[in-house]
């Protein structure tokens, strides 16, 4: 059984699925769309101290991403809109 976070998300914040859809982890792949690493790290370190972020996994629980990657991306943004 696998569960899929952004039909989740969707489901959960009433988005579109576009809206959701529009940072992937395919992204990563290129480094184009990679953030400075100042910005990375103040996003991260908002993430590690939010109530949604499970620690040991570090995962956001409103958004279900892996927050030491997804803060890499530059269009990518806070499912509760802290950054």
């Amino acid at each position: 059984m696998t569960f899929d976070y952004t039909e989740e998300y969707v489901k959960n914040n009433e988005v579109t699925d576009e809206e959701a859809q529009s940072v992937t982890p395919f992204d990563l792949l290129n480094s184009n769309n990679y953030t400075s690493k100042d910005i990375r790290n103040e996003r991260y370190d908002i993430c590690k101290g939010c109530e949604h972020f499970f620690k040991p996994i570090k995962m956001c629980k409103e958004c279900g991403c892996n927050m030491p990657l997804k803060t890499w991306l530059k269009e990518a943004t806070c499912p509760i809109n802290k950054w």
